[in-house]
């Protein structure tokens, strides 16, 4: 009698595991993610470095000015600081905008080495 061979559990986990591994994953890429971690660069790069509350306020302006942009387009929520009426185009290239224009601000604040202020790139989408 021939016996049946289970696989291992181990050879089975590896197996799951190369499996979604390798399966397609969803790319999430869009202006808010994307000027979101350029915000996230750019204010830890800041020397001297902020003071840990200064770093979560500088990111929050940047959020609520992106969020106030592309709302300004989009409407479908109440902004939270500004209406821009009659704002219209790209809710990307909105948000693109907003963000550099407060990274600038917060970068004119303190001073900003050429690098620093060249990394932040240009708002076009």
């Amino acid at each position: 009698m021939k016996h049946k061979s289970q696989p291992s559990a181990l050879v089975v986990v590896v197996t799951i595991l190369f499996i979604l591994i390798l399966a397609p994953t969803r790319a999430q890429a869009d202006a808010v993610s994307d000027w979101n971690l350029i915000a996230i660069q750019r204010i830890g790069a800041e020397v001297p470095q902020h003071p840990t509350p200064l770093v979560f306020l500088d990111m929050a302006i940047v959020q609520i000015a992106v969020y106030d942009a592309v709302q300004a387009i989009e409407k479908q929520y109440k902004p939270y600081h500004v209406q821009i009426p009659g704002a219209s185009g790209s809710p990307d290239a909105a948000a693109a905008k907003a963000a550099r224009d407060d990274l600038r601000r917060a970068a004119g604040s303190t001073p900003c080495t050429p690098s620093a202020c060249s990394a932040i790139p240009s708002a076009r989408t």
